[in-house]
C-alpha cells in the first residue's frame, strides 16, 4: 500500500490534487461553500473544504440471510471459516467470494468458485491463491501482485528491486503518457520473481504478465528472455526485469 500511496501522490501533485495520509477524520459539516472534513493528523486538527465527500471506509464480509447459524457453519469472526477447497466446516457446503473474508476481488473469487467446483467433481488444479493481482482504477492505474519490499523485509527475504520507466517507453511517448514507472522485485540470488508494483496507464492490464510469470516461478532471466512486440507498453516490464 506505502508504494501505491507514494507514486499516487506524486502523479496526483502533478494534476493539482493532494492526498493526505495518516489523517484521521473526526467530523464531515456542511459549511458555507459546501462541506467542511475536520480530520486529526500528527497530533494537529485541520480541514478542508469539499463540494462533496465520499465514504470508503472498507468492506467487510455479509453474510445476513445466508443461514449461517442454522447450518452450523464454524465462522472465523465474521467470515465463513473455509479450508483450501472452499469447503466449510459442514462437508457438503462450500463458501466462496467475500463472505470468506480475505482479498475481496471479484477475480479472486471467481477462482475460488473454480476450485470448490473442481474439488466437488474430484479434479485437481494449479490455481495459486498466494498469487492474486489487484488493481486500484484511478488515474493513472496501480496495479501490483505478490510481495511488496515491506512484505520482504518483515520475512527476512534478501531481494533486489528492478525498476524502468514509462517516460523511456516509445509507445508511452506516443500517447503522451508517460508518468509512472514498474518495479519489479526479485529474490537476491535465485533471481525468482517475488512482486511487482506498477504506476501508470494500462497498469491493470500489464501486471497480468507479472502474475502469469510468477505461477510458473520464473526468474528474471526467464522473462528477459521472452520476445515483446515493440512499441508496446509490456515492454516497460521487459525493461525492469532487464534492469
Amino acid at each position: 500500500m506505502r508504494i501505491w500511496l507514494r507514486g499516487l501522490r506524486l502523479a496526483c501533485l502533478s494534476r493539482g490534487l493532494r492526498i493526505e495520509t495518516s489523517a484521521q477524520v473526526k467530523a464531515i459539516a456542511k459549511g458555507d461553500n459546501g462541506l467542511v472534513v475536520k480530520y486529526l493528523k500528527k497530533e494537529a486538527e485541520q480541514a478542508v473544504e469539499a463540494d462533496l465527500v465520499l465514504m470508503a471506509v472498507g468492506r467487510r464480509p455479509n453474510t445476513a440471510g445466508l443461514g449461517v447459524d442454522a447450518l452450523g457453519l464454524e465462522m472465523n469472526r465474521a467470515a465463513i471459516k473455509v479450508d483450501g477447497n472452499m469447503q466449510t466446516s459442514v462437508p457438503d457446503v462450500y463458501a466462496v467470494g467475500d463472505v470468506t473474508g480475505g482479498i475481496m476481488l471479484a477475480h479472486y473469487a471467481s477462482a475460488q468458485g473454480k476450485r470448490a467446483l473442481n474439488h466437488i467433481c474430484g479434479e485437481s488444479d494449479k490455481i495459486r491463491f498466494d498469487i492474486c493481482p489487484a488493481v486500484v482504477f484511478t488515474t493513472p492505474e496501480v496495479a501490483t501482485v505478490g510481495l511488496t519490499e515491506e512484505d520482504c523485509k518483515a520475512a527476512g527475504i534478501a531481494f533486489t528491486s528492478h525498476k524502468s520507466f514509462y517516460r523511456a517507453n516509445g509507445k508511452a511517448v506516443s500517447m503522451g503518457e508517460t508518468d509512472g514507472y514498474c518495479k519489479v522485485l526479485a529474490e537476491d540470488g535465485s533471481g525468482k520473481i517475488l512482486g511487482a508494483h506498477i504506476l501508470g496507464t494500462h497498469a491493470a492490464d500489464l501486471i497480468a504478465e507479472v502474475a502469469a510469470l510468477m505461477n510458473f516461478n520464473a526468474t528474471l532471466a526467464d522473462a528477459a528472455d521472452i520476445i515483446h512486440a515493440h512499441p508496446t507498453l509490456s515492454e516497460i516490464v521487459q525493461s525492469a526485469v532487464n534492469q
